[in-house]
């Protein structure tokens, strides 16, 4: 009777982790019937409710493009942890603090020592994960050469581990914005070994988001998505390159960072690195202006 006991305890964090491995492979309607069945047995069980917040709405959320709702998700899976010892390591606690570490260095800081607190040394994937958020760190803060050998030894760890392919994937996705942004790395290599993966998962915003970053470095691919047009002469004599121009004209149109980031698979801090490039390019001083500066060039 104990046995059965402790294995019905444990049918609701197996049907969480499973839930999460369907939104991985793309199989979101088979996902939501595992989480909603895990949710089901565990009730209030944290554990559960972290498990399909974090595994299954963060990554389906993250595989869609919308990462401002993964981190919501991988946050409150976060909050529930706290409220209690962490009993069990999870591979998402990498994930989000990669995540946080691409978006703020001050929140990224905070959460990659706070996964390393929660973590056994031992448990690689993790640390991978999180090493990769460091090396994000560094390449925001000017040390391209030291952001090269964390994220090497980070990439190595997760290459030899097939079963977490898919965070992989993902770290190289996010990883490489944070490494064109910041000009360091082979983000290109990466973007290419990233975009290959999620076409063959499904996963097509998240290819998209490849294909467009991999546009913007300059990578010729088939025309597929929103705003990769040649750039037009007045605009490359100035050195304006395509993923700048397709900004530009969002930019003219009055679109924020955030709602600019979301047409062209980017964040809004890599938006905002492209204008700061725009203005000087344009030789303007603010935003607003480099709206007249595109009606003046007759684009």
């Amino acid at each position: 009777a104990a046995r059965r006991w402790q294995l019905a305890g444990l049918l609701p964090v197996a049907l969480a982790y499973q839930a999460g491995l369907l939104a991985v492979a793309g199989r979101d309607a088979e996902a939501d019937a595992a989480a909603g069945e895990a949710l089901a047995l565990g009730g209030d069980d944290r554990d559960v409710r972290a498990s399909v917040l974090a595994h299954t709405r963060a990554m389906q959320a993250l595989l869609a493009e919308k990462r401002e709702r993964a981190l919501a998700a991988f946050d409150a899976a976060a909050d529930l942890l706290r409220a209690g010892p962490v009993l069990t390591q999870r591979p998402w606690f990498g994930l989000w603090a990669l995540l946080r570490s691409a978006e703020s260095e001050s929140d990224g800081a905070a959460v990659r020592a706070e996964v390393r607190g929660w973590t056994a040394p031992g448990i690689r994937p993790i640390h991978a994960l999180v090493d990769l958020g460091e090396a994000v760190a560094l390449g925001r803060d000017g040390r391209p050469r030291a952001a090269e050998r964390v994220f090497a030894a980070a990439d190595a760890e997760l290459a030899a581990l097939p079963p977490v392919r898919g965070y992989h994937r993902i770290g190289h996705r996010v990883v490489a914005e944070a490494a064109l942004a910041d000009g360091w790395g082979e983000p290109v290599d990466w973007l290419r070994d990233a975009g290959a993966f999620f076409a063959g998962t499904g996963h097509e915003r998240m290819e998209l988001a490849c294909r467009s970053l991999l546009r913007g470095a300059g990578v010729p691919l088939p025309r597929r998505e929103y705003g990769h047009a040649d750039v037009p002469p007045r605009l490359a004599e100035r050195g304006i390159t395509s993923r700048e121009a397709a900004v530009l004209a969002l930019v003219a149109r009055r679109l924020s960072s955030a709602e600019i980031g979301e047409r062209l698979f980017i964040s809004p801090r890599t938006v905002d690195k492209h204008i700061e490039r725009l203005l000087h390019k344009t030789g303007t001083a603010r935003r607003a202006e480099l709206a007249t500066w595109w009606a003046a060039v007759g684009t």
